[in-house]
């Protein structure tokens, strides 16, 4: 067995290529890292944090690094490594076409080279440090791969989750727009129509629009009541009632706070403008 608590590097012997991979390097890094300026690579290097934590320092930012988490390091990209407690991680040194086109397809870059919470990995990496040397290539690149393919599961699981929060959005938007002369259209109404929780819908209308879900439905009120005006309607009363408001007085108050104008300064400007 190797002693776990040492620098444990294993050079990969002259091999074979598997596909267009060329595996350098497998390492273990075991003492503390301390910023000491930046670095540059001439290879790519994939990481996995097994302890502690640390901080790495791209020209793009700074990313917050724990156990379980992913990160690369690119050929001829600045970076510095930072310890903050106890950081350990093992990492593998490779190039080749494989290697390029993985970053290219997955659009690994400064913006994108860290992936949290892959600690179902753990295991895997972990097992590298005592494979002999024979293996290790072998065995590294397996390990890259099986690392890519993880990160690339991921990242369909969170596209497809993002996609389907768009739907939902959109969902929720649509079914305002056709509705909003209910006067009993409400947040809690729309919970019961669709199934929802309250907290989620808010949550996801605001964050998918930037706008709340009852501002929306009153921009949407108060803009129809705008367009009958602009037909010749006038009575308040009526116009409140058309656009789903129960209250008149309730209904010039919201309509106010949007157009700085009274329901009634606004008819009589538009009645002006047609005599213009």
């Amino acid at each position: 067995m190797i002693n776990l608590d040492k620098n444990v590097c294993t050079f990969i012997p002259n091999h074979t290529y598997y596909g267009d991979l060329h595996i350098l390097h497998l390492v273990y890094e075991t003492k503390p890292q301390s910023s000491d300026g930046w670095k540059t690579l001439l290879f790519f290097r994939m990481h996995y944090v097994t302890e502690g934590t640390g901080i790495l320092h791209t020209q793009t930012g700074k990313y917050e690094l724990s156990a379980g988490d992913v990160f690369f390091c690119f050929p001829s990209t600045p970076y510095s490594l930072q310890s903050v407690d106890n950081f350990k991680f093992i990492y593998i040194g490779y190039l080749g076409e494989k290697a390029r086109s993985t970053a290219d397809k997955f659009n690994l870059c400064d913006k994108n080279c860290v992936f949290k919470g892959l600690t179902e990995l753990s295991e895997l990496w972990l097992g590298g440090i005592n494979v002999s040397a024979n293996l290790s290539d072998l065995y590294a690149e397996g390990l890259f791969l099986c690392t890519v393919a993880k990160i690339a599961s991921r990242c369909e699981e969170l596209k497809t989750e993002k996609n389907k929060t768009a739907q939902t959005a959109e969902i929720i938007k649509k079914y305002i727009d056709d509705n909003f002369t209910d006067p009993s259209l409400s947040l809690e109404s729309m919970c019961r129509v669709l199934s929802y929780n309250g907290k989620y819908i808010s949550s996801l209308f605001k964050k998918s629009f930037n706008v709340s879900f009852k501002e929306y439905l009153n921009t949407v009120r108060i803009n129809n009541a705008c367009s009958l005006m602009s037909k010749g309607f006038s009575s308040i009363k009526e116009i409140a009632f058309l656009c789903g408001f129960n209250d008149p007085l309730y209904f010039s108050k919201v309509f106010k706070s949007i157009t700085e104008q009274s329901p009634s300064e606004h008819v009589l400007e538009l009645k002006r403008q047609i005599k213009e």
